[in-house]
C-alpha cells in the first residue's frame, strides 16, 4: 500500500499521508466534536438522513486533519466549517469516498489487524 496519495479536488492536487498516532486520535475526536456527540447515535439511528450525515462527518474529520489546506481552499470565507453549504459540500464528499476513502479503508484494516491478532492470541 501506498503510504501517500493524491487527492483531486476542484482542479488541485492535495497529498495525503497515512496518518500519526495524533493525527489519528484527532480524527477520532474530530468525529465526535462535530457530531456533537452524537457520533454512535447517528452511526446506530440507521436512517438515510444519518447515513449522509455520518458519510459527512467521516470526510470531514479526515480532511481537516490530513488536508486541512483543501478546506481552506474550499470556502475562504466560511468563518467555520458549518458555513459550508451542504449541496455544495457533497462534490467533496463524493470525491473523497471515490479517492480516499478506500485507501484510508486499507490502512485501518491494517492498522486494526494488529491489535486483533494480538487480542486473538
Amino acid at each position: 500500500m501506498e503510504r501517500q496519495i493524491k487527492f483531486k479536488f476542484n482542479e488541485k492536487e492535495y497529498s495525503i499521508e497515512y496518518p500519526t498516532v495524533g493525527q489519528y486520535l484527532d480524527i477520532e475526536r474530530k468525529k465526535i466534536e462535530i457530531s456533537g456527540g452524537q457520533w454512535g447515535n447517528l452511526i446506530g439511528a440507521n436512517t438515510k438522513s444519518s447515513s449522509r450525515a455520518v458519510q459527512i462527518i467521516d470526510c470531514l474529520a479526515n480532511i481537516v486533519v490530513l488536508c486541512p489546506d483543501l478546506l481552506k481552499d474550499l470556502k475562504p470565507e466560511a468563518k467555520n466549517l458549518m458555513d459550508i453549504d451542504a449541496k455544495d459540500f457533497t462534490i467533496l464528499v463524493v470525491a473523497y469516498n471515490k479517492q480516499v476513502r478506500n485507501w484510508y479503508s486499507e490502512w485501518f484494516k491494517e492498522f486494526n489487524d494488529i491489535f486483533q491478532e494480538e487480542e486473538d492470541k
